[in-house]
């Protein structure tokens, strides 16, 4: 085993039974934007604020417990930094910053019903915005499988239990971000000009494994690199 997945599969291990011993441990919702993520290759000369999503969540999965996955290590609100829901949107507005979709992107919060809010809409505009995104955060969660297992054969064998438990029991590691009703809307005319939902899920076999809160970043980084891609594409 090479020493970078050493590495990785320690740390995602740790990390994991830390975070869920010690409360006082949270993650923030970040992750690096990296060479393999989109850059647009034109910015559109828009300035956008980006709301703060509304949760949407079933109260399940912020608890950390999903249908069919029983026994599963999965992330729940107590591994992150309080406010779920402004932190994934501040890291949209990040990402749409540094993949150059955008020539301005910030978080700003607004009105559900902004289309029908003229005064809130001409606010936005005398702060330099055009466009504005809303939506809700529908789901946010990673896991990996048989929790109890690597635990026991940390606690019971150490280093070489893990190494033995790794090779002979793959995990199955997975995770899902969705936006739902997300509109974007046009600051000058009061319209909605882009509406869909945006998500990324995943599934797989491995041997060496991240922690859940691992899962759902890698979720979130590739959801956001799709909306990227999507509003680059698109015509707004």
């Amino acid at each position: 085993m090479g020493g970078a997945r050493m590495r990785k599969f320690f740390c995602g291990v740790f990390l994991t039974y830390s975070m869920v011993a010690f409360s006082g441990c949270a993650a923030q919702v970040k992750y690096q934007f990296d060479k393999d993520s989109f850059v647009s290759p034109e910015s559109k000369k828009y300035a956008v604020a980006v709301d703060v999503f509304q949760d949407n969540r079933p109260e399940r999965e912020k608890e950390g417990k999903l249908y069919g996955k029983e026994g599963y290590a999965v992330n729940n609100d107590k591994m992150f930094k309080k406010d779920i829901p402004r932190q994934v949107s501040r890291m949209l507005a990040e990402h749409l910053t540094k993949a150059k979709v955008f020539d301005k992107v910030q978080v700003e919060e607004v009105s559900d019903d902004l289309e029908s809010k003229t005064d809130e809409m001409a606010g936005l505009k005398n702060k330099g915005y055009d466009l504005a995104v809303m939506g809700k955060l529908n789901h946010f969660y990673g896991y990996y499988s048989d929790e109890v297992s690597a635990t026991t054969s940390a606690v019971l064998f150490g280093v070489v239990g893990m190494m033995v438990e790794a090779i002979s029991n793959p995990k199955t590691v997975g995770g899902k971000v969705e936006y739902g009703d997300v509109r974007i809307i046009d600051l000058a005319r009061g319209v909605v000009v882009w509406s869909g939902n945006v998500e990324h899920a995943f599934e797989k076999q491995e041997k060496f494994y991240d922690g859940p809160v691992g899962y759902v970043l890698k979720a979130l980084k590739e959801t956001n690199d799709k909306f990227s891609h999507q509003l680059s594409e698109g015509n707004l």
